[in-house]
């Protein structure tokens, strides 16, 4: 059977699906997220500071060729320890592929609230966010061949990896006013 795209997932029997991969895949996974929030309130207004950490390192093996059979003839590439994510799995076959990603923010928040109950209402504030990313993927590729087949990955002497740095800072600055025209309508 397959899934349509219209079809629910509860309508779906997904024991009846046959999996086409030559292993079951690995995935090791740590998450950190870090908040606290901060209000302090003045006569006029209250001052809010929100303040983030988050660290996302995660480590996925799986087959990429989605097939049940090993196609690319990979089979001595993956369990010769090209992979890191595959060490100690057995059976092995197949296009596998390793992603390694590591992610990292710093998160921070500066808000001022009008705190008046009135007709005018206000709110005015800062965002800053510091981020770095690492990823890298992992294929392997043979060396000085272009063919397919059992032998293309005889020539592997290490896995291709694509590594990809991002460091970024970004900003805002945001605000809003509302003003009660009556009772029933509010201007924004």
């Amino acid at each position: 059977p397959v899934l349509r795209r219209d079809q629910p997932v509860t309508d779906f029997d997904v024991t009846a699906v046959d999996i086409l991969s030559d292993f079951l895949g690995a995935e090791e996974r740590d998450f950190v997220n870090l908040s606290m929030k901060l209000d302090y309130e003045f006569d006029q207004f209250t001052l809010t500071s929100i303040t983030s950490y988050d660290d996302a390192d995660q480590e996925l093996a799986g087959d990429s060729d989605w097939a049940a059979t090993d196609i690319l003839g990979i089979a001595g590439a993956a369990a010769a320890g090209f992979f890191p994510s595959l060490t100690g799995l057995t059976n092995v076959t197949g296009r596998a592929q390793s992603l390694d990603d590591d992610f990292e923010a710093f998160t921070q928040e500066f808000r001022l609230t009008s705190n008046i109950n009135g007709r005018f209402r206000w709110l005015a504030g800062a965002w800053y966010q510091d981020r770095e990313a690492r990823t890298v993927l992992s294929l392997p590729v043979a060396q000085n061949t272009n063919q397919l087949g059992p032998d293309f990955f005889q020539a592997v002497g290490a896995p291709f990896p694509r590594t990809d740095f991002k460091n970024d800072e970004l900003w805002a600055l945001f605000g809003q006013v509302n003003y009660d025209i009556s009772d029933r309508l509010e201007l924004t």
